[in-house]
């Protein structure tokens, strides 16, 4: 495990730049400068680790800011890895829209009667 997948908040900082920026949570991701990514879960306004094996809706905008800044158009962000569920998700800009794929695995089921 590298010191990426040790990470954890600092909750007062978090807070402060959380509240500073009118944002709720914060999702964290390293950049190789290419086109693969590491990311690591969610980081909540109150401190709290929520972690996620893998977060689509994060990592799509992440590729759309990597695509405008730097035009990247594909990129690979693995998540999930420091938890036990290593996840790999496939983005790509298509014209005006991004992409974001990857395999799924059922974690759970159940059934709801009313």
């Amino acid at each position: 495990m590298t010191r990426w997948h040790a990470c954890s908040p600092d909750a007062t900082a978090l807070r402060a730049l959380q509240d500073e920026h009118g944002s709720g949570v914060l999702y964290v991701a390293w950049w190789d400068g290419q086109a693969r990514a590491v990311a690591r879960g969610v980081f909540a306004q109150d401190g709290s680790w929520s972690e996620d094996p893998a977060t689509g809706s994060a990592a799509g905008p992440l590729t759309a800011l990597l695509h405008d800044c730097f035009g990247v158009e594909r990129l690979d962000v693995e998540q999930g890895v420091h938890m036990g569920r290593a996840s790999q998700l496939t983005c790509g800009v298509e014209g005006d829209r991004v992409r974001v794929g990857g395999d799924v695995v059922l974690v759970a089921e159940g059934r709801v009667f009313l």
